[in-house]
């Protein structure tokens, strides 16, 4: 797991004669934070499972402008602190949230007998996505996506089926016994060179 924060506090202001600072002084506020969840279990040998998610919010902060006029807040900076820390505690409010799950299951086909040239994977895979509406059209909804996916993969390794067989195990190796016929023969030739 991993967690992320991101602010930033940006005052911008203009030097005009004659205006009030409130019609010279901008404020631009940004707060995100990025919580991330791993985890993936071997539950055995054949059964892995993944559970991947992403959970991203906005700590919202109050109104610059209005706190800094309002006369009934003496101090606006621990005013403001206060508030960003309380809206930590309820994690922000919610705007992106995603997880993927797999699991991948290997049946135990190649551990009966004779059938250890197949090898048989299942996985099944699903996500989901939901996404918060701007708060000007929070009146519209939300966004929600989700999707599945289920596969199956075999292998067959022929070599192993045809090894079962001695004949055919023969057919499928003579290549093999040929090199190692005609090193041997090499060698003695060799070493009766030598003994000349």
């Amino acid at each position: 797991a991993s967690s992320f924060m991101e602010r930033r506090f940006i005052t911008t202001s203009y030097r005009f004669t004659g205006l009030d600072d409130r019609f010279t002084t901008y404020f631009a506020k940004y707060f995100k934070w990025d919580r991330d969840y791993n985890l993936q279990w071997d539950l055995t040998k054949a059964l892995k499972f993944n559970f991947n998610a992403l959970a991203s919010s906005i700590i919202d902060e109050p109104d610059e402008r209005r706190i800094r006029d309002d006369a009934s807040i003496e101090n606006f900076e621990q005013y403001r602190n206060d508030s960003i820390w309380s809206n930590i505690k309820k994690l922000g409010r919610p705007k992106l949230y995603n997880h993927s799950i797999s699991a991948n299951y290997t049946l135990p086909i190649r551990y009966l007998p004779y059938m250890d040239w197949v090898n048989i994977r299942a996985q099944y895979s699903a996500e989901y996505a939901w996404e918060a509406a701007s708060l000007v059209v929070d009146s519209l909804g939300n966004v929600i996506r989700n999707s599945q996916n289920r596969q199956i993969n075999a292998d067959l390794n022929f070599e192993k089926l045809y090894d079962q067989f001695g004949y055919l195990k023969k057919i499928n190796r003579p290549a093999r016994q040929k090199a190692r016929g005609r090193g041997n023969n090499t060698r003695d030739s060799g070493d009766k060179k030598d003994d000349l």
